[in-house]
């Protein structure tokens, strides 16, 4: 139970998922109490054990990197880690308090971290600071909201005060403006690491959330300079579409037209992707504009005759031919090989070529009333019609 809580927190606080302050890219200046703490860990002969612990930190800011490699060293330092503070003497306490509380916040164990507080002699600030961190990685939030909420992140070593900034992020009141605070403290005094990585993520996503495209984007076109090899960003990437797609935008030519400024700033390849996925989500959302330009856009993009080119034939056409029965529509949709769609981009095709036919079946001659009659809709037919028009039903009939 205790490793489910520990994976757990760890995922919520460096992963891949509100929100009014403004942008703080500048690191924050220390207060002089900060540069005091900094200065005397600096002269601190280093234990071995604070070593190992800056070397964990040193192979999670190359996970945001892109280093894959990374991770299970990462996996077995934490294990070594917790293992060496569990036997640690507690008279060593003092010295640790600060490496121990980050190590916590990085995924530690908290039992192990937990017992240097219970060391004499140790200073009250400590004391509090192991409790707040341990407590966080625990999974007790309102008690570690409490307790965090009395460390002031700004009389801490920057190794750690963007820790535990992030950590008071990820158990603050959505769509705050605390949370955006501490996401912004975390995202300045930490530049280049894993902490910066995974708040730009956090404030982007919630700021989508709240419906603030302005600062939705700033925070995006960052995130792509600083870490376009994440190993986290594929996942980010996703959530950003889901959360454009879920967005209930005034003006979507507009909206997408910023999400293309910001797209521009990653390579070929992420673009492509992010394109892709875009078209997608937002055809099976029946969000007609973002889908049709974001099929246009991967079609400039692509090579010609690869998959990429031909899917994106599949969305520009989409609602063409179910819209108005365009012909040349219906010959594009019929011209696409299967063998590059997914499963729902191949009943996206069927029903539209179905619908599309549909359309422009002749209407019956008059029956013996002098009224003319439509020709007979055939079953699947119908059930083009009914897949292209609400697409939950889609989903679920792909998905069966």
């Amino acid at each position: 139970m205790k490793l489910i809580v520990l994976s757990t927190l760890l995922f919520f606080a460096f992963r891949p998922v509100t929100a009014h302050s403004t942008e703080a890219d500048t690191p924050v200046e220390p207060s002089a109490n900060a540069a005091a703490v900094i200065q005397t860990e600096s002269v601190e002969a280093k234990s071995e054990l604070t070593v190992q612990i800056e070397e964990l930190f040193r192979l999670q800011d190359d996970s945001a990197r892109g280093s894959m490699d990374s991770l299970p060293a990462q996996k077995a330092l934490l294990v070594t880690i917790g293992e060496k503070l569990a036997k640690e003497p507690l008279d060593h306490a003092d010295d640790l308090a600060f490496h121990a509380a980050a190590y916590a916040l990085s995924g530690g164990d908290p039992d192990a971290v937990a017992r240097l507080s219970a060391a004499d002699g140790l200073p009250h600030a400590k004391k509090a600071l192991l409790e707040a961190s341990t407590t966080f990685m625990r999974g007790d939030r309102e008690a570690a909201r409490k307790l965090l909420a009395l460390v002031d992140p700004t009389t801490l070593p920057p190794f750690l005060a963007g820790r535990l900034a992030l950590a008071r992020a990820v158990i603050a009141e959505p769509n705050s403006m605390p949370q955006q605070d501490d996401l912004a403290f975390a995202i300045a005094s930490m530049p280049g690491t894993l902490v910066e990585e995974s708040a730009l993520r956090r404030s982007a996503l919630a700021y989508a959330a709240s419906g603030n495209e302005s600062l939705f984007y700033r925070r995006l076109a960052r995130y792509c300079r600083r870490f376009p090899d994440s190993i986290y960003a594929d996942s980010f990437w996703s959530d950003t579409i889901r959360s454009l797609v879920s967005l209930d935008l005034k003006n979507p030519d507009a909206s997408f037209s910023r999400f293309a400024a910001t797209v521009r700033i990653a390579d070929k390849s992420r673009q492509k992707k992010a394109y892709l996925e875009l078209a997608r989500t937002a055809a099976i959302a029946g969000k007609r504009v973002l889908m049709e330009r974001a099929a246009e856009e991967l079609r400039e993009l692509a090579d010609a005759n690869s998959p990429e080119e031909n899917i994106s034939r599949l969305y520009e056409n989409l609602y063409l031919v179910a819209t108005s029965g365009d012909k040349e529509a219906l010959e594009r949709l019929n011209s696409i090989s299967q063998d590059d769609l997914d499963q729902t981009e191949q009943s996206l095709r069927s029903a539209a070529i179905s619908l599309g036919r549909s359309l422009m079946m002749p209407l019956q001659p008059p029956d013996d009333t002098g009224e003319v009659r439509p020709a007979e809709r055939s079953p699947l037919i119908e059930k083009a019609d009914t897949m292209l028009g609400q697409s939950d039903v889609l989903l679920s009939q792909a998905r069966s």
